[in-house]
């Protein structure tokens, strides 16, 4: 580590070193007219000068040099022009810098900002010191089980710019500098670089480029744990920077010694360790603030902290915080081992589980779910008189003279079967639920079957409707020349083919559908009601592209229809004026429009209701399955029930706005009601 000329040692001892006689891993030299010797001290981060004769080095470059001006990392080439102005090759910077009248420059590789940088003035700005002790703030680096003493450092930058900050001390330390925020509890959130150099110098070094409009803070902490002691941190950069302390020394508030033993109640936390013994501390806070909790102990201690309650059949649910243990999310049905992650769109099953009490008669469930029985029983009331009512009026030969009869005879029977298959999963739901120990093999029929005969009667029922504005809309269209029979045929072979293409679009529900089954470890039994430990859910496992396609089949089936019958219900009322106009040349069109939407606005009408109130089961159906249910029931339970309305309102919509439909449901009340009178 010298210098050497061919008949003696220039600069350096011999021996590496940071003395001012020293030098650590020279690189390259520069001689001026003067015989001065620059040298490029890479090990140091240094230039020194040694002046002709003199073995001791002045440092004209570098965080060492009486007035420190830039930060060198590695200087391996040194140049001086006429004027003796410097200019270095950075080389672990990855750049060159020049001096200049008014302090360093950088030139070329300015931090990848070219032109932009080429004024950077790297300049002493700010020196803070402080110490690491027993009562600094604690916390786990990069997932380390150890504890480490930190202190925290908010940063305020007055000017945008790259800035070095440089710490040192008899610790041996580590720097990491955050944006916004630094959280102990996740030290990776929000970082933004880190450093540790382990070399003679003992010291971190940070170069970043800061924003004036951005929060930042600096944390400094030691590479071995609890390392205590004095440091020191250099701020350099642009402008002046402020450095405040943001850590306080830690006030311990109380210490509770815990022990777990043979008797410690357990709970099913994970697959590797599923018998795993635990203890439960209820916290009451005083004053709202930032709280540390640590355990010291000689076992591998997991730490849980929850809001409200704690289930341990349920360890996913109100968990605020975790350390240590496996991450848990409400997106996330099981456990590590047997685990389902829920898609998108929501279920009765979701709507109903946390309501739900295992092993709870229904007298003794929530208000809300008795509620909600009692509202299914009145809905399936409701579709039946609907239903009855409606196959009474089309059942008539006088209703069937054309296809829409016919249309509205199928609508009467898929209504009263789509809310009959409601009532069916509302109560499988509850049942099942309610008793855990459910065969399986029930559990596994009714939710392969249940869900998809529900849509496709729905689906169904939505196209007959829509097959009834088509009909109207080509009577309009025809005319005189408007055919019955072939409008009859039409309408049977619809009726029957219309089910297997609803269908043809559900199969992939019927493939991909299955039940979820998770079991519990047996030592959770004696802390819950659940004898069984069995945890069922009815799962839909699809691809993103089967996903896709499945968005598509609901929008399908849920919109279609509505297009259909509004623009039926359009051309009705603009097809119809036209042809009136053309026979009655005394009235305007625009008066011919307005008379055809008198006489047909419950054709208007009727679409836009049914598609509002299918809206709810739209948007449940694209929310997203770990949506929290509980927090808003009736909301998502209320919207879950209107969507199932418009199977109850077939004869207000179709038939009791219609005079020939009530017509002939009269006349076919009137020859029952003669059978039935003795």
């Amino acid at each position: 580590d010298a210098v050497v000329s061919t008949n003696r040692v220039a600069a350096g001892t011999g021996t590496g070193g940071s003395d001012s006689d020293q030098l650590r891993s020279p690189h390259g030299i520069f001689v001026d007219v003067n015989l001065d010797l620059y040298v490029a001290d890479c090990g140091n981060d240094r230039i020194q000068l040694f002046q002709s004769g003199e073995s001791n080095g002045i440092t004209v470059a570098g965080s060492t040099s009486l007035n420190p001006t830039i930060i060198l990392d590695c200087p391996n080439g040194i140049v001086l022009d006429a004027e003796k102005y410097l200019f270095i090759v950075d080389q672990k910077n990855h750049r060159v810098v020049g001096s200049s009248w008014n302090g360093f420059r950088c030139l070329v590789g300015c931090y990848g900002k070219g032109s932009q940088s080429t004024n950077i003035s790297s300049t002493l700005q700010k020196t803070f010191l402080s110490s690491l002790t027993n009562n600094s703030q604690i916390y786990y680096r990069d997932c380390d089980k150890q504890n480490f003493y930190y202190e925290s450092i908010q940063v305020k930058v007055l000017e945008s710019g790259y800035y070095t900050f440089r710490g040192s001390g008899n610790i041996d330390p580590y720097g990491s500098i955050y944006k916004i925020k630094f959280n102990p509890l996740d030290p990776l959130d929000n970082l933004l670089d880190k450093e540790y150099d382990s070399g003679f110098d003992v010291q971190f070094r940070l170069n970043i480029h800061l924003d004036v409009d951005m929060t930042y803070v600096l944390v400094v902490t030691t590479y071995e744990s609890k390392g205590t002691g004095e440091f020191s941190v250099v701020a350099l950069g642009k402008n002046k920077v402020i450095l405040e302390r943001l850590s306080t020394p830690v006030n311990i508030q109380l210490i509770y010694p815990l022990k777990l033993t043979e008797d410690s109640p357990t709970y099913y936390r994970d697959c590797q360790v599923p018998h795993c013994h635990y203890e439960t501390l209820q916290i009451h806070v005083n004053t709202t603030g930032l709280y540390v909790l640590w355990s010291e102990s000689n076992i591998s201690a997991y730490g849980y902290i929850y809001k409200n309650d704690f289930n341990p059949l349920k360890p996913a649910e109100n968990l605020l915080l975790s350390h240590g243990g496996p991450k848990q999310s409400s997106c996330v049905i099981g456990d590590q081992c047997n685990f389902h992650i829920k898609g998108i769109g929501l279920t009765l099953d979701d709507i109903l589980r946390d309501e739900l009490q295992p092993n709870t008669v229904l007298n003794n469930q929530s208000f809300s779910i008795k509620l909600s029985a009692g509202l299914t029983i009145i809905m399936f009331v409701a579709g039946l008189i609907n239903s009855i009512l409606s196959f009474i009026t089309f059942q008539s030969k006088d209703a069937q003279q054309v296809g829409c009869g016919m249309y509205l005879l199928a609508s009467s029977i898929t209504s009263l079967l789509a809310i009959s298959m409601f009532i069916i999963k509302f109560w499988f739901v509850v049942l099942t639920q309610i008793n855990v120990s459910t065969s399986l093999s029930v559990l596994r029929g009714g939710c392969a079957s249940i869900e998809p005969i529900l849509k496709l009667f729905l689906y169904l029922d939505g196209w007959l409707n829509a097959c009834v504005a088509v009909e109207r809309a080509v009577l309009i269209l025809k005319g005189v020349n408007f055919d019955k029979k072939k409008s009859k045929s039409i309408a049977r072979r619809t009726v029957l083919i219309l089910p297997f293409c609803v269908f043809r679009t559900l199969i992939h529900e019927l493939a991909f559908r299955r039940l979820f089954v998770y079991e519990a470890a047996p030592g959770m039994s004696k802390i819950n009601e659940n004898p069984n430990n069995r945890y069922v859910s009815c799962i839909t496992h699809y691809s993103p592209s089967i996903q896709h396609y499945n968005t598509a089949v609901l929008f399908i089936h849920l919109v279609g229809p509505f297009i259909v019958n509004l623009f039926s219900a359009l051309f009705i009322i603009f097809g119809g004026a036209r042809q009136r106009a053309m026979a009655r040349t005394n009235q305007s069109f625009r008066e011919h429009v307005q008379e055809q939407f008198r006489e047909h606005k419950q054709l208007i009408i009727s679409p836009i209701v049914l598609l509002v109130l299918s809206i709810p089961r739209l948007i449940i159906s694209l929310l997203p399955g770990c949506a929290k249910t509980s927090e808003k029931l009736w909301l998502y339970l209320g919207a879950y029930f209107i969507s199932f309305s418009p199977s109850m309102l077939i004869f207000l919509i179709f038939v009791f706005p219609s005079k020939l439909y009530m017509k002939a449901f009269k006349q076919s009340f009137n020859r029952i009601r003669r059978r039935t009178t003795p």
